[in-house]
């Protein structure tokens, strides 16, 4: 079985790209929004046939259920940013790289899930019902030549989560200091 880790991406990363059930994790509640608006899809389907035998007007069903269909579409715009790569440019070998990775891993409690020459994964085991919020977040590290790239989103392969109290934004942030500190 194929490592879900193992991060895919083109010649030039620009996007981390998710396999499977990560793209269902990562956009559950794109979905989920769009539920209402789906249901009065299937009564309008119901009304064209004839057989539409609800309380409320059909019109009044779509005009209310439109602002999911907006709400929908700005998660996903989030969500799809989100798997942006920021980068980073250093003189740093890819070997140095990969063992800052690990020692940053180490010192922030993430699993490594993935290693190779040029890539690096790894995750966080928040599980805690009393951490809200935080259920898991999956670092990616991927070095080409002279540039980092790195990006961090809540685990799409654990409980889909939107919200990582912020946890993402400081895991790069850490890890590029990391890797600057490390040139100087």
């Amino acid at each position: 079985m194929k490592n879900p880790y193992k991060p895919e991406y083109t010649n030039i990363p620009k996007r981390l790209k998710l396999k499977g059930l990560g793209y269902f994790g990562h956009y559950f509640f794109v979905l989920l929004i769009l539920f209402p608006f789906l249901l009065t899809v299937l009564n309008y389907i119901k009304f064209i046939t004839g057989t539409y035998r609800g309380v409320r007007p059909i019109e009044e069903l779509i005009e209310g259920t439109g602002i999911f269909v907006l709400m929908a579409f700005l998660l996903f715009l989030i969500q799809f940013n989100r798997l942006k790569f920021k980068n980073v440019e250093t003189p740093l070998t890819a070997d140095k790289i990969i063992g800052l990775c690990s020692k940053y891993a180490g010192v922030n409690n993430l699993e490594i899930k993935y290693v190779s020459k040029n890539e690096f994964v790894a995750v966080s085991n928040r599980s805690a019902f009393f951490e809200l919020g935080e259920w898991g977040e999956i670092l990616t590290v991927i070095i080409q030549e002279q540039k980092v790239y790195i990006n961090s989103i809540c685990d799409p392969y654990k409980r889909p989560n939107i919200f990582s109290m912020g946890k993402n934004k400081a895991y790069k942030r850490a890890l590029i200091k990391t890797i600057n500190n490390a040139i100087a």
